[in-house]
């Protein structure tokens, strides 16, 4: 008595690239179409396996690499999914929208493990066998691929030409919006014709910047919203960090838009600058010098955000270095109340790495930065004068860059040639370290030069003068003025002295007393 035998089974791999899609008809035709091949071909329709790529794009093979694709494959190879099974797609375009090359290779890899691949729309069927014995299969696969990436990219060329239209569009004040898509505080209006403003998120919005503008960090921002139960923009229950940092990074805040295309960079999408940035796209919910001062706050090199914990009683904090050996000066407190003071020492001789252990009181240094507000801002360098010096700086390390890229260059191509000279080798390794140190040199000084920009700075130091002199000393502003001008304050106990250097470059001497 012969046992029938088992029906073969079959697996339904159901894919559409956008979301919008699983409204439409796509998901149910691809599910349908399984369904009835399996019935009147006596095939099982397996359903212990979810091969959805709902949303999901095959043109970079992103349903191969990592969607349900892959685990497809994967559950093959562990023999979860038997020899003999048939996998089943509406169209080949559903397996595979990359170079006829690769998209071909991907099926072949399928059917490699034993696994056939039926089309459900013609009702081919491809097997390793049939790929291997009839050419005509195989061409008709590549025949079909070719077609479905030509498709994919020229829908990709038509958008691209639709948003660099759009783009140039922007610049026309009398303009459409580009997009619905905007921050969460703006709302766009029903004709298209511009934004409005959410008063309520705005308001959050200016909070945030103020916050950020005293010198308070991120996540202290995040854990002060979530204390007042403000609810976040996105979904999600709390503020975090992350938020809050592009909510600063983000320029909508004054009203600029800045258009970017994306790349894909070894299938990840890259975000870039393209073209000018428009003025006045967004409604502003903030002021530019508010703007600024943050902006120059995020790119001081050593400010230390205030957190939740922080209580600033020291002026120049994150700020003071020694003298003698640069390293930072911490405060001490020394006797106790009421007789106690406050004292700033190098932090590498309080832990004895250092022979040169000296205590000044921290009011001696707070006195004369106090009581020099109007001197210091006065003295401070002249934006021309510290942009010409930096540019000329940046030059100049530009000109040693390139003269060792040329000497590393040659000395590459001769070791390439068959010189093996250990000689050789030790001064390429001289010459990429010092590329490297050129290299951060050279961004150091980019950053100084975006500093010394002539109406920021103006508005940077006038807020530091405006700090010094008040009636009633904030010692958080103060602090927060200090770091968006000043890159470090070098404290020269012997010489009675502090030396300011200043970020746009430069420096200025104030006498202690």
């Amino acid at each position: 008595m012969s046992i029938p035998a088992a029906a073969p089974l079959a697996f339904s791999y159901v894919r559409f690239s956008t979301p919008e899609q699983s409204q439409g008809d796509s998901y149910r035709r691809q599910a349908t179409m399984a369904a009835d091949y399996a019935a009147a071909h006596g095939m099982t329709l397996d359903r212990s396996l979810t091969l959805y790529d709902l949303g999901v794009s095959a043109y970079r093979g992103r349903n191969v690499a990592q969607g349900a694709l892959a685990t497809f494959k994967k559950a093959v190879e562990e023999g979860r999914v038997p020899q003999g099974s048939v996998l089943l797609i509406e169209n080949l375009d559903r397996l595979s929208r990359q170079t006829a090359r690769v998209a071909a290779r991907a099926l072949e890899d399928i059917v490699d493990l034993g696994v056939d691949v039926v089309t459900l729309s013609d009702g081919r069927r491809y097997s390793e066998k049939a790929l291997n014995e009839d050419p005509l299969a195989f061409l008709m696969v590549v025949i079909g691929f070719l077609r479905g990436h030509d498709e994919s990219l020229q829908k990709s060329r038509r958008l691209s030409a639709v948003w660099s239209t759009k783009r140039a569009r922007a610049q026309d004040a009398a303009a459409q919006i580009m997009t619905a898509r905007c921050p969460g505080w703006l709302t766009p209006r029903p004709d298209r014709s511009g934004f409005e403003v959410i008063p309520a998120r705005a308001a959050i919005v200016l909070r945030v910047f103020e916050e950020a503008a005293r010198g308070t960090g991120e996540e202290a921002i995040a854990k002060l919203l979530n204390r007042d139960q403000i609810q976040p923009f996105a979904a999600g229950l709390h503020w975090h960090k992350s938020a809050v940092a592009r909510m600063l990074r983000n320029a909508a805040a004054i009203g600029r838009l800045i258009p970017r295309t994306s790349t894909f960079v070894d299938g990840r999408r890259v975000r870039s600058p393209a073209g000018q940035p428009v003025e006045a796209y967004f409604p502003a919910v903030i002021d530019l010098p508010l703007w600024s001062r943050v902006a120059a706050l995020k790119t001081t090199l050593h400010a230390r955000p205030i957190t939740t914990q922080t209580r600033v009683v020291n002026l120049l904090a994150g700020l003071a270095r020694c003298s003698i050996c640069e390293s930072a000066m911490t405060m001490v407190n020394k006797g106790a109340p009421p007789k106690s003071a406050r004292y700033l020492v190098c932090a590498a001789s309080k832990v004895g790495a250092a022979q040169h252990y000296a205590a000044t009181r921290l009011e001696v240094f707070e006195r004369a930065l106090l009581g020099n507000g109007r001197a210091i801002v006065r003295d401070a360098p002249k934006a021309s004068d510290a942009e010409r010096q930096i540019h000329d700086d940046l030059v100049g390390v530009d000109q040693q860059l390139d003269g060792d890229l040329d000497a590393a260059r040659e000395i590459a191509e001769t070791i390439a040639g068959g010189n093996r000279s250990t000689t050789l080798a030790a001064r390429l390794e001289e010459l990429e370290a010092s590329i490297e140190a050129r290299r951060a040199t050279e961004r150091d000084l980019t950053a100084q030069l975006a500093a010394a920009g002539g109406p920021a700075l103006k508005l940077r130091l006038a807020d530091l003068r405006t700090a010094l002199d008040a009636r009633v000393v904030d010692r958080v502003l103060v602090n927060a003025a200090l770091r968006a001008v000043v890159d470090r304050v070098e404290v020269d106990r012997e010489a009675g002295a502090m030396r300011l250097h200043w970020r746009h470059g430069g420096t200025s001497r104030v006498e202690l007393r």
